[in-house]
Order: C-alpha cells, then sequence, then structure tokens
C-alpha cells in the first residue's frame, strides 16, 4: 500500500480491498523457494511496533551472531550452515527448525555425580569437560541433542572409571580417572563430530 508492506497472505485465504487508484499492489511468491527474499525480509523488519506487518508469523527469523554458527533443518533435511547475519524462511508449506550454536570452546559441567568404587565405597565426583563442534553438520545430522549425548557419554565413562576399580586403587592414582574418561569420550564423540579438548575431576 503506497510502496510499503502492508500485509503477507497466506496460501487458500482471501482478502478483498477497496480499489484506489494505483496505491493498492499484490505481488505473488512462489514459496517453494524458502528462503525469504531480501526485499520482504527488509520490509517486514523496518515496520516494527504497533504498524508490524500483518502476517509476519509466517516467517522463521533466524538470527546469527559472530562466532556462532545456525543449524537449519527444512521439512527434516538438514541444510548447509547459516552464516553470521539475519535471514528469513518461509514456514508456509514447510516445517523448519533452526538452533544457532557457538562455535567456540565451551565447558560441561557433570556435577554431583554419587558413584559406588568396586569396594562399595561411596564417592561424589564432579567432572569438567572443554569441548567443541569439529564438524557441526555431522553432529547435528547424527544426533538429535549433541549436548544431551555428550553428556551422557561422560556420565557412563565416568562411572565405568570409578565403578571397576576400589577406592585404595584411585587414590594410589587420582590421575587415572582423568584418563580413562578422556580416552573413552574422546574417541566416541569424534565420530559424531564433537572434539573433547580437555577435562579433569
Amino acid at each position: 500500500r503506497n510502496g510499503i508492506l502492508h500485509e503477507i497472505i497466506p496460501p487458500n485465504a482471501r482478502r478483498l480491498f477497496w480499489q484506489d487508484g494505483e496505491t493498492l499492489q499484490a505481488t505473488l511468491i512462489d514459496t517453494r523457494e524458502v528462503r525469504v527474499p531480501d526485499d520482504v525480509m527488509n520490509a517486514v523488519l523496518q515496520r516494527g511496533g504497533n504498524e508490524a506487518v500483518k502476517g509476519r508469523e509466517a516467517i522463521l527469523t533466524v538470527h546469527v551472531q559472530a562466532w556462532h554458527a545456525g543449524v537449519l533443518k527444512i521439512d527434516g533435511v538438514t541444510q548447509p550452515l547459516l552464516p553470521p547475519g539475519l535471514s528469513g524462511w518461509w514456514k508456509v508449506n514447510h516445517l523448519l527448525d533452526a538452533d544457532v550454536i557457538d562455535t567456540r570452546l565451551q565447558l560441561m559441567e557433570v556435577s554431583g555425580q554419587e558413584i559406588l568404587t568396586k569396594d562399595k565405597v561411596n564417592l561424589r565426583i564432579n567432572l569438567g569437560a572443554n569441548w567443541r563442534y569439529s564438524d557441526m553438520l555431522q553432529a547435528f545430522s547424527q544426533l538429535t541433542k549433541p549436548m544431551d549425548h555428550l553428556y551422557r557419554e561422560l556420565q557412563f565413562a565416568l562411572r565405568e572409571a570409578v565403578g571397576t576399580r576400589t577406592f585404595d586403587e584411585l587414590l594410589e592414582n587420582k590421575q587415572i580417572v582423568d584418563e580413562v574418561v578422556s580416552e573413552q569420550v574422546i574417541t566416541r564423540m569424534a565420530a559424531f563430530g564433537i572434539e573433547v579438548a580437555s577435562l579433569g575431576v
């Protein structure tokens, strides 16, 4: 209307407008091209507050910050990584899922794990692991929730390292838990595109 985007009308919908000279213009967009055209995206972003474009909920907006990457799935298919920036995607006739992932080294803590040693001594153990994605697309194509999987692998390896040794064995070599957990988790997670840089109990 007067050169300003007024409304996004979804499929199978009908609108009636009074003709008023050349102030009204309707444009048809094929949403099989899932990415929203830049001019439409800019028009939606420029109008906010009470004057927001009607029907803007048909667009999924993905904002990827610096040092991050976007993982976008369209109809269940993982797309190439989204670089930092802002992009829009049609939700019309498509199932969309987007995650914005930090590409830097991150800390994961496994706290308050109560584990019995081989000779039935109850230990309360905390573990911290520094990790990053070595191949983000590989991780998200194989795992629904990569961070949850890493957390469980750390738990399993910790319980195996402690539960198969006596309390005296652990006291004699306090580094053995770090070494055993590191060896198991690094090998297992490398296959899923996740690098465990270091960890400590």
